[in-house]
């Protein structure tokens, strides 16, 4: 039995007669874990997790007193039967199991301030009545021993056998059932754990018939040999270990140091030994206890023969292997245990393949025969060199590893040797001749004219084929020939080289022959073909993925081929170009159709028919506008005035103006215009929205495209007339002011234009009126857009004073007024400058007269719509704006005008 003690501790009680002998520390707070730990520390139940529903008033805690015995407090409900608490170890890791057959039962030293049931939790329990026994209260330290044999359920539970095998771990705990006696809290120390079948722990003893202060002779040349488990016993059967001292280390020797596995200890003298000496041999077991065996050995030096000792050497094949000096013969190993080297060598047997001179002194010469490789052997023995019976040595083997060379392979050829060719014979040396794509042929060569051979084997080699290209080779053998199988590759022609050859490692023996293949002309391949093709529609298909893109021309891979229609489809209209491109008029039924081409190439060789299959399959086609709509549905917006009340279309309404192979709800919506006039957008809510575009007019068109789910889209074109409206002059300011310096008389020329714009960029014309106090002081006329100022004869201002007067600006049919004041100060600010003897600023028909420069005409999105060089003609400009719908924008040099 395997001993695996816990803990031992000095209160022990034993149990005499057990079956059971082994012990196993399992912990003990004098020594910690024994050979048998308890795994991942202790655990206690409830958990510390556990709800207070699950605890029922339960609570277990564990501490280390300061002898470092482990103190469990274990506390439960003083009403709630179903509260326990408890505290455990498990066995091993992740809840394995492990087996407790060995032992007999388990002993605890502990204390207890009440009783409490010691379980072994068991792995095919499921319902926790675990195998336990009940132990006493005690109040100091006591050892208990408990037998498993002892061990029962409390029988609250489902009845199960108790499996020694399937032990998960050791627990104690404290129920509910004792508060009426005991109250609700216990506190247990457990000072040590450990397995076996007693309490009582014995001292390893020395076996009968040995005792301390035995005296041994041991001679020369012998081996005193000692069996320790007959020299100790142990009545625990515990696994012992063991020291060896020898008090004259020089005298005594270990035969070996094994006997701490083995057991069996060997003691044998030094060489001419002369003396005594003291051995002492202890035996320990796993408590510490241990015992000594003390005796005395007495040696006896005596004659001992020569020892000879076995060699070994290494030669390569067909070498000589020489062994003439002390250092390397045989007899360098070799001794006399009573020293000196007064002995010679004598051969016993010689070797049996290869030759062997061998001396006396161990020197040795040995030749192996030819080709051999492999172990030889001789053997020898040493024999005293006194003249008084001469002591003879045991026989010593002497192996000679021989290795082998690779020798290289060889090639027989027979004089005149032949190869045939069906009912034609060539010599090896020969050309054979075949037509290109030639059906398979066999060529063979007589066994015993060609062979193979490898001087390391016996027998004769089985040799390989291959070929260079042209044409592929297989080798085989039939009846007293080589044969090998020759066979075209398609459309291939020149000269190939077939090679029989044998490889050993490396080397390489072969011969060869040559085959030549004519070339032979081949038309053209045409390959068959299939395609999908979409229903209903013209398919094309490119000359990349054409007809011709799997042809051949096997002869000319370069020359040009053609391809020619000769049978067209049956449902629907092929077109087919030469290059191999064509085109399909697919029939609105979706299926299977085909047509029929061949191939010509540059030499006007024509390929046999090829088929084409075309797969007709279902094509998507894109929303269809009901009829009708068109016609109607710009009817919204045939009266838009310029900058119009936005325009809704539901999506309903919508959905409403066309058709789909699907559902018309799946369909989406986009818009866009391709002139600057309005706006469309599709709303969030799905509304398709036309706003309008600041001061745009004329006719526009709006295109609502529908998309279904597999991306096909059609355009409805939404018709829209805007009609444009006249915009009235708008003043800069509302009050402007120019500044004409300090002075106290006017004579200034001021531009009117730069007071006002007009959105339709139409001319205007300009009117002013001032004070009546103003009136009578000072005088003015107006000539297009300049404003000529005086004062009147005799009349002075007050410098610094303001000149106040009315603009109204005109177009054809509305007009726009401004307030201006004229300021005799001087330092003007910003706004309109004095521009007294300047030239007033030019509008637009005056500016296109310029020179040099450039002048563009521009959309509302700002987009190019005509440009020419200065200079130009008024009648130009209002030619080139008639093409764009709505307002433009004309750029002159730096200056731009918004125009109709």
């Amino acid at each position: 039995m395997v001993k695996k003690m816990i803990s031992w501790m000095g209160a022990l009680c034993a149990l005499a007669g057990s079956a059971y002998a082994a012990t196993a520390t399992v912990w003990s707070a004098a020594d910690g874990n024994g050979v048998v730990p308890p795994v991942n520390g202790w655990y206690s139940y409830p958990d510390a997790k556990a709800t207070a529903a699950e605890a029922a008033g339960a609570k277990a805690t564990l501490t280390t007193a300061t002898d470092k015995s482990k103190v469990l407090t274990l506390s439960v409900s003083k009403t709630n039967e179903s509260s326990a608490a408890g505290m455990g170890f498990a066995w091993a890791k992740s809840n394995g199991v492990i087996s407790l057959e060995d032992y007999a039962g388990v002993c605890l030293t502990y204390s207890a301030e009440a009783p409490f049931r010691m379980e072994f939790k068991q792995s095919t329990i499921k319902d926790y009545d675990f195998y336990g026994a009940m132990i006493p209260a005690t109040t100091k330290l006591t050892t208990v021993f408990v037998a498993f044999a002892d061990l029962e359920q409390e029988g609250w539970g489902a009845k199960k056998a108790l499996d020694l095998t399937k032990q998960q771990a050791l627990q104690f705990g404290y129920k509910q059932a004792f508060v009426a006696d005991y109250g609700t809290t216990n506190t247990i120390t457990v000072s040590a754990v450990w397995l076996g079948s007693t309490c009582e722990m014995h001292a390893p003893e020395l076996g009968t018939g040995y005792a301390s202060g035995d005296d041994v002779t041991l001679n020369e040349g012998d081996t005193l040999k000692l069996d320790l488990t007959k020299v100790f016993v142990d009545a625990d059967e515990d696994e012992l270990t063991y020291a060896v001292e020898v008090e004259n280390a020089k005298l005594v020797l270990l035969a070996d140091t094994l006997y701490k596995k083995t057991k069996k200890l060997n003691l044998i003298t030094a060489s001419n030994p002369e003396g005594s000496t003291a051995v002492t041999i202890t035996a320990t077991d796993p408590t510490k206890k241990s015992v000594a065996y003390e005796f005395t050995v007495t040696t006896v030096d005596r004659e001992n023969p020569p020892v000879a000792v076995n060699d070994a050497y290494t030669v390569k094949e067909e070498v000589k292997l020489t062994k003439s000096t002390i250092l390397t013969g045989v007899l360098a190993n070799d001794y006399d245990p009573d020293g000196g080297k007064n002995f010679q060598a004598e051969l016993v047997e010689s070797t049996k393949h290869g030759s062997l001179e061998f001396d006396s002194t161990g020197a040795f010469t040995y030749v192996p025969d030819k080709d051999f490789f492999g172990a030889d052997t001789f053997s020898y023995q040493l024999i005293e060199t006194k003249t008084d019976d001469p002591a003879t040595s045991n026989v010593a083997i002497v192996v000679i590893t021989v290795t082998n060379v690779d020798d290289p392979l060889i090639v027989g050829i027979a004089p005149g040797v032949t190869i045939s060719l069906g009912e034609d014979t060539y010599k090896l040396g020969d050309t054979l001749v075949l037509a290109e794509d030639f059906d398979p042929v066999s060529v063979t060569i007589p066994l015993d004219s060609l062979i193979f051979v490898d001087p390391d084997v016996e027998g004769f080699l089985t040799p390989l084929v291959k070929s260079s290209g042209i044409v592929t080779a297989k080798y085989g053998t039939f009846g007293d020939d080589h044969v090998i199988d020759l066979e075209p590759v398609v459309n291939a022609n020149g000269v190939a080289k077939v090679t029989m050859y044998a490889v050993d490692g490396k080397e390489t023996a072969s011969v060869f022959f040559y085959v030549k293949v004519t070339p032979v002309a081949d038309p053209p391949i045409a390959n068959a073909d299939a395609y999908k093709v979409l229903q209903d529609t013209v398919n094309a298909i490119d000359a990349k993925k054409g007809v011709l893109a799997n042809d051949k021309n096997p002869d000319n891979a370069k020359s040009t081929l053609k391809a020619i229609l000769i049978e067209d489809g049956t449902y629907g209209k092929v077109t087919l170009a030469e290059d191999g491109s064509f085109t399909y008029a697919a029939p609105d039924e979706e299926g299977e159709d085909e047509f029929v081409y061949r191939v010509v190439n540059a030499e006007g060789d024509t390929s046999e028919p090829a088929l084409v299959k075309l797969t007709i399959v279902y094509r998507n086609r894109a929303p269809v506008v009901k009829e009708g709509v068109a016609d109607t549905v710009g009817a919204r917006l045939a009266d838009l005035v310029e900058d119009f009340k936005m325009v809704n279309y539901s999506k309903v309404e919508m959905q409403s103006w066309f058709t789909d192979d699907s559902a018309v709800t799946k369909l989406t919506f986009s818009a866009r215009t391709d002139d600057s006039l309005t706006n469309p957008v599709i709303a969030a809510n799905g509304y398709l929205q036309i706003k309008p575009v600041k001061d745009a007019c004329g006719e526009a068109k709006v295109y609502l495209i529908a998309k279904d789910a597999e991306g096909a889209a059609t355009e409805l074109e939404i018709p829209a007339v805007i009609a444009c409206t006249n915009d009235k002059p708008e003043p800069k300011k509302a009050i402007d002011t120019v500044y004409v310096g300090a002075k106290t008389t006017l004579l200034d020329t001021i531009d009117l234009s730069a007071l006002f714009t007009d959105p339709d960029g139409d001319t205007l014309t300009y009117t002013a009126v001032s004070n009546k106090t103003m009136t009578n002081k000072v005088e003015w006329d107006i000539q297009g857009n300049l404003m000529i100022l005086m004062t009147k004869k005799d009349v002075t201002l007050e410098s610094g004073s303001a000149v106040p007067f009315t603009v109204v600006a005109h177009d054809a049919s509305d007009s726009n007024s401004t307030i201006l004041r004229v300021m005799l100060s001087a330092d003007p600010k910003t706004s309109i400058r004095p521009t007294i003897a300047a030239a007033p600023k030019a509008n637009w028909q005056s500016a296109i007269l310029a020179n040099r420069g450039a002048v563009a005409l521009f959309d509302m999105q700002g987009r190019v719509m005509w440009k020419a060089k200065l200079p130009v003609s008024e009648a130009q400009v209002r030619a080139a704006a008639a093409q764009v719908q709505g307002r433009k924008i004309l750029q002159v040099n730096k200056q731009t005008w918004t125009i109709k």
